[in-house]
């Protein structure tokens, strides 16, 4: 594993957030995944670090509290926890952290190898723009699970996991039915001034890239996410609320 040793923290932090994590295979149209920084120790220089046990302050290190156990650290002492149980009435003393020697995550140097599941940084996010166009799908209103989790239901059209969606109560659908190039226009610049996972854009188990990124518009916002293929338009239009 590579191993980054600058004099200055903010230069070692520079040069770990300019890692490459992500290359595209153009002739496959594959997303190749490279390295990341280790979300473990990131803003610890590759060190490792353990919470002491405390006395709790509720119980006062008794571990019970009214008739029952104390609700504030009774879950630090259950079995599940193994070698990070704690002895009862005690919880983390994370106002005192120890160091407890290079990160076992990345063995010190903050790097360790990208996933799928890794965001894709906004330079190379630009880099992608010309293979990833974008289309608006008309059709009804957003569901719940859109409108609040940026997820949709499952189709064979769409890869990985939804972009998010954005409720603005008509304004892009009538922005759309004013403009329609300037409004996809506006999406798409959006999306490509973000960061998103790998799986948001492409194949999780293949690598492949998604055809393009479709923006299903309903009256009171839109969708986004990455499709295959061509998908029929509905007849209806929506229309700014």
């Amino acid at each position: 594993m590579t191993a980054i040793s600058l004099e200055t923290p903010d230069a070692r932090m520079e040069a770990l957030q300019a890692l490459a994590r992500f290359t595209l295979d153009v002739p496959t149209r594959r997303l190749i995944p490279h390295l990341d920084t280790c979300g473990e120790c990131l803003y610890r220089n590759g060190r490792a670090v353990t919470f002491p046990p405390t006395p709790c302050v509720k119980c006062k290190g008794t571990g019970t509290r009214g008739r029952g156990k104390c609700r504030e650290c009774k879950g630090w002492a259950e079995p599940w926890r193994k070698a990070k149980r704690l002895p009862v009435g005690h919880v983390p003393d994370y106002g005192n952290p120890v160091d407890a020697g290079p990160c076992r995550a990345c063995e010190g140097t903050s790097i360790v190898p990208a996933t799928m599941y890794t965001r894709v940084p906004v330079a190379f996010m630009t880099e992608l723009r010309p293979y990833l166009p974008v289309r608006v799908y008309r059709r009804g209103n957003l569901s719940i699970g859109e409108s609040m989790l940026g997820m949709a239901p499952p189709s064979e059209l769409w890869i990985g996991m939804g972009m998010g969606s954005v409720v603005d109560y008509g304004r892009t659908a009538k922005k759309f039915a004013e403009n329609p190039e300037a409004a996809t226009a506006e999406i798409a610049d959006a999306i490509f001034a973000d960061t998103h996972q790998g799986v948001s854009i492409a194949d999780k188990d293949t690598n492949l890239l998604a055809d393009h990124i479709g923006i299903l518009l309903a009256p009171d916002g839109y969708t986004k996410v990455a499709m295959r293929g061509p998908v029929p338009v509905p007849s209806t239009a929506p229309q700014a609320n």
